[in-house]
């Protein structure tokens, strides 16, 4: 591991030039949502924040620090600290820094989370405070605790947790996804990959972040240390409400086979019940109230502060199996409205859209959609749903296609 540079938003993004457009000074400007996004292809990345200001509803910060090192990102927020993680091939964490004053986005700190593995490929970042937060490695068995205030590069790495038992057949990682904290307690969703297949149901690993161990989550007394296991394949997201928490699994989406490809779905693990885990919706084709609805591979989820749960179910595949050039996806959003157990789709308007990523606050649901490039053309970035009524209700149009939403407050 090694400490890479302290850089500003112009020497870091040496591929193009950040005060070339967007650096416009707004004043009074209040940040709502932090965006990633990326073109198609991931050959560029960008961080965007999206908010108000006294005369302005949904003003756009972009294309400040849009760089082609790293093209492949995520983003974390604790409090007023905001984050970059480049992802495949990049294996960096970058401090953002969004002048509250001026509006205008510049980079920190970026450290390596590469450490020994030849790959790291973070996907998220989850914190217990300011200066400790937990990063999951997917392409490596070693789970990071890390200062991410830290100055100096000795400070920056504090653990790393081996989390290798828990891999699926020969593989030697669990792939790591999501993350959720929840008192003195982190949940990480293990998709628990075999290389590139989904052979195997995903599980969840409990660790006690004061003592940072692997909890045994086994109520059944199995013999050694057990994590939660989950009923379906290629799990990726996870969320909590109410003493539970909530894990979409996409299944084997790209198989031909139909019994393999949709062998994911949403499920729910109660805490206070030894972590006992329900199917709370089913992937392929749902009966439901006598009504067969075709919600496909799970892709994404959200839980809103009023119970209602939110979930991307994608048409998605190879038009010719083994052929990547005849990928395709189609992605609806849908919602089980809290105290009601119907599954209802969200209408986004005309056309077929590849959706990525959905989160929402106390009033509205964020839904990212990529670039629409055949009839009905339409421009990347975010349908705003209110819940009161789950219509829509906006958009806001962004560059770059958003691939991870983070609501600020």
């Amino acid at each position: 591991m090694k400490k890479i540079l302290i850089i500003s938003a112009l020497l870091a993004l040496s591929a193009c030039d950040p005060l070339s457009e967007g650096s416009t000074s707004v004043e009074g400007f209040e940040a709502n949502l932090m965006v990633a996004a990326v073109v198609p292809g991931y050959g560029t990345s960008d961080v965007i924040f999206i908010g108000d200001t006294e005369d302005e509803s949904d003003v756009v910060i972009e294309k400040q620090v849009h760089t082609t090192n790293p093209a492949d990102i995520a983003i974390a927020v604790n409090g007023d600290n905001f984050y970059r993680l480049g992802r495949y091939e990049y294996d960096t964490l970058t401090s953002v820094k969004l002048n509250s004053e001026t509006s205008v986005v510049s980079l920190g700190l970026e450290y390596s989370v590469l450490g020994d593995d030849s790959s790291a490929n973070p996907a998220g970042m989850v914190f217990v405070s300011e200066d400790r937060a937990y990063i999951s490695r997917t392409d490596s068995p070693m789970l990071w605790l890390v200062n991410p205030l830290a100055e100096v590069e000795d400070d920056f790495l504090i653990d790393e947790i081996d989390l290798s038992t828990f891999s699926a057949g020969a593989d030697t990682k669990p792939h790591m996804a999501d993350m959720e904290i929840v008192g003195n307690k982190l949940f990480v969703v293990l998709t628990r990959l075999d290389g590139f297949n989904a052979k195997d149901n995903s599980a969840v690993v409990v660790i006690n972040t004061t003592t940072n161990t692997i909890i045994d989550a086994d109520s059944d007394n199995t013999n050694g240390t057990q994590a939660i296991a989950l009923l379906g394949r290629n799990a990726s997201e996870i969320t909590y409400l109410n003493n539970k928490l909530y894990v979409v699994a996409s299944g084997d989406y790209g198989n031909s086979d139909t019994v393999e490809k949709y062998t994911g779905g949403l499920y729910s693990i109660d805490l206070a019940n030894g972590y006992a885990v329900d199917e709370v919706v089913p992937d392929g084709v749902i009966n439901d109230g006598g009504n067969n609805v075709t919600v496909g591979n799970l892709m994404d989820l959200d839980i809103a502060p009023n119970g209602d749960i939110y979930f991307v179910g994608s048409d998605r595949g190879y038009e010719t199996p083994g052929d990547w050039t005849t990928y395709y996806q189609y992605d609806s959003v849908y919602v089980i409205e809290a105290g009601d157990d119907k599954i209802k789709a969200i209408d986004l308007g005309e056309g077929d859209f590849n959706i990525g990523d959905i989160q929402s606050n106390s009033s509205e649901l964020y839904v990212g959609v990529h670039v629409q490039t055949a009839a009905p053309n339409a421009s990347a970035g975010v349908k705003v749903v209110g819940h009161n009524t789950n219509a829509l209700t906006g958009f806001i149009e962004t560059t770059y296609n958003p691939v991870q939403i983070i609501v600020l407050n």
